[in-house]
């Protein structure tokens, strides 16, 4: 087994872990965090994951958005690929690739200013990220750079080394129920 696969267990296994309770509490205190900082603050658009059952919870950062008037991107993934699609009220969502919620009928986001929330099993301190193994945030950051990223995460998830691989692209700021961790430093 590869360090990163070893992770991924791990990791899998502690969120599957955690009470109802625990993790309401804990996306609470995340989404604080998050709303507090600079770059939420004063971005026009969000691209978030729609969350599984065992990550931190994005429905109310959706809804935090759109009553700040921010507009709301989620991905949809097309083979080894991932876009974003605008995420308006008639905007209809299906089950799509590995089991996630994506938009269906939305039109394509483009705003190269736009925040992107990256979901990830393990990050480290210096922004490294363990994400699910496909790549698709990797390649389409790469794609796209110039964006600002932010990992959310449970404190726990937070690890020495990530074994970054040469294409994997570090975030800029990690988000856990216990604070706010730039990167970029």
């Amino acid at each position: 087994m590869t360090e990163k696969t070893v992770i991924r267990t791990r990791m899998r296994k502690l969120r599957k872990e955690i009470s109802p309770e625990i993790r309401a509490e804990n996306c609470r205190k995340i989404c604080t965090n998050l709303f507090s900082l600079p770059v939420w603050q004063t971005a026009e658009s969000i691209y978030l994951y729609l969350s599984l059952p065992d990550e931190i919870d994005t429905s109310e950062i959706w809804k935090e958005a759109v009553r700040s008037g921010k507009r709301v991107a989620a991905p949809k993934v097309h083979g080894k690929t991932m876009d974003f699609f605008w995420l308006d009220p008639e905007t209809g969502l299906e089950t799509g690739a590995f089991g996630i919620s994506e938009p269906v009928g939305a039109e394509p986001a483009l705003d190269p200013s736009a925040l992107i929330l990256v979901p990830g099993l393990a990050f480290s301190q210096d922004g490294n990220r363990c994400g699910y193994g496909g790549g698709y945030y990797d390649r389409y950051l790469s794609l796209h750079p110039g964006h600002t990223t932010i990992g959310l995460c449970y404190a726990f998830q937070i690890i020495p080394d990530c074994f970054p691989s040469p294409h994997d692209l570090p975030v800029d700021f990690i988000i856990t129920e216990s604070g706010i961790l730039n990167c970029r430093t």
